[in-house]
């Protein structure tokens, strides 16, 4: 990644700014993202570029280069959704630190391009959209094994934005799934989880 903020460097920028958050890689020269709180809880946006968004659930940035961007909202419980605005299209390319927030219910990455990210520990995920992403095989079979292993139950909880969809998980036909992935698929769909590839 470029910028002026990356490895050591990068971590260290967001710990010293507020973090742990949640963190995001864009691959356009403008992003627009969203989260879902309850409450009234501090929302802060840390651009990789060194500047910051207060405050707001929707918030956009404008950058010269592929670097790494935060959103932190403390207290952390607050934040129920995280992802694009909707109708927004291939914007990211790595999203990490889901597990910081571990009332996170909603992800709503729908067409976002994205390849590196993984749902493990995300135990209260009720609405998930993945279409128009491009995971490797092994990282699509292991959203299904991770998710599985993270909710022996279906959660409580309800979709946060109103382009997600109630214990629907949207997810890109290509790659296909495979035999690694058959037995989290089953329990997923047995605990109410439907599982729909697109298109």
């Amino acid at each position: 990644m470029s910028g002026p903020y990356t490895g050591t460097s990068g971590d260290f920028q967001f710990a010293t700014r507020g973090g742990p958050g949640i963190y995001f890689v864009n691959t356009a020269t403008n992003v627009l993202m969203r989260v879902a709180v309850t409450g009234s809880p501090s929302i802060m946006w840390l651009w990789g570029d060194g500047t910051a968004n207060t405050n707001g659930t929707d918030a956009g940035h404008g950058f010269t280069n592929y670097t790494t961007s935060a959103v932190v909202v403390n207290p952390p419980s607050a934040l129920t959704g995280f992802g694009l605005i909707c109708n927004v299209t291939n914007m990211i390319s790595s999203v990490t630190g889901l597990t910081n927030y571990p009332n996170l219910q909603d992800l709503y990455l729908y067409q976002s391009g994205i390849t590196n990210l993984s749902l493990a520990g995300c135990s209260n995920l009720v609405s998930i959209a993945l279409v128009a992403t491009y995971p490797s095989t092994n990282t699509l079979n292991a959203w299904f094994n991770d998710l599985a292993a993270a909710e022996p139950t279906m959660p409580g909880g309800t979709n946060q934005f109103g382009c997600g969809a109630y214990h629907i998980f949207y997810f890109p036909s290509s790659p296909p799934t495979n035999s690694t992935s058959a037995e989290a698929c089953s329990n997923l769909t047995r605990i109410g989880w439907s599982l729909q590839h697109f298109p």
